[in-house]
């Protein structure tokens, strides 16, 4: 009975079938590992669609407001828009729940290093703009710019 035992383990029977179930074992935590690899990758990129979706409103918005404080007067009323994609931009910071106006901060004389050859009577009206940008994904982006604009006249 004992010599009967050890010559069925000798034979090797249905080494084959194991070995083909643990290869196959193998391949299929590589395939799992290469999916859960792929699914944080997709997030990634969606992360950063949203945050460059977001950076690229707030730059729109600012260019709005840089039109608004071209104007004569300067239009100073806040900015707030719904780009078609449904990104919001406001004015102001990531904390304010509204809108905020535009920010005049002073006048003066043209900064230093302005030399436009054309005698005095020029003025330096000097704007702070902060814009905001939220996009459908969540992410948010803010711009803060200073700008100098240069007039003729008087204080």
């Amino acid at each position: 009975m004992r010599t009967e035992l050890l010559e069925n383990v000798r034979r090797e029977d249905g080494i084959a079938l194991l070995i083909a179930v643990l290869l196959l074992l193998l391949v299929t935590a590589i395939g799992i590992a290469a999916i859960e690899h792929s699914g944080g990758e997709l997030a990634s990129g969606g992360r950063t669609r949203s945050s460059t979706v977001a950076f690229y409103g707030a730059d729109a918005g600012l260019s709005v407001a840089i039109n608004q404080l071209a104007q004569e007067p300067a239009d100073l009323t806040p900015v707030n828009v719904t780009l078609v994609d449904g990104t919001t931009v406001q004015s102001g910071t990531r904390t304010d729940t509204a809108p905020q106006p535009l920010t005049k901060e002073g006048t003066g004389l043209p900064p230093e290093g302005y030399s436009l050859n054309a005698g005095s009577g020029y003025v330096s009206r000097r704007y702070r703009t902060e814009v905001t940008a939220r996009s459908t994904g969540g992410a948010a982006a803010e711009l803060d710019s200073r700008l100098t604009k240069l007039e003729v006249g008087g204080y």
